[in-house]
């Protein structure tokens, strides 16, 4: 089972929708979005507050953590190949 489908959060706005695909399709508008404006967003370690910070980055997508519960912004940094 997937981390969107384990997720609560997600049960009520499905209505029959694949939830993996809908947070895939989320995280990737949310990547776009992020490289649109260079703003990424993150949250504390210890209790999840979110936060944003300065992207520098052309390409990269949001994933979600290992624990399954958090977002990371994986991209490359400008200048880099």
């Amino acid at each position: 089972m997937s981390d969107a489908e384990q997720n609560p959060h997600f049960s009520y706005l499905m209505n029959g929708a694949d939830p993996v695909r809908h947070q895939e399709e989320f995280l990737a508008k949310l990547s776009r979005l992020s490289i649109e404006y260079k703003i990424r967003i993150g949250g504390c370690g210890c209790c999840g507050s979110p936060f944003l910070q300065k992207l520098d980055a052309e390409t990269g997508l949001y994933e979600v953590d290992e624990r399954g519960d958090g977002l990371i912004f994986v991209g490359q940094p400008r200048g880099e190949t």
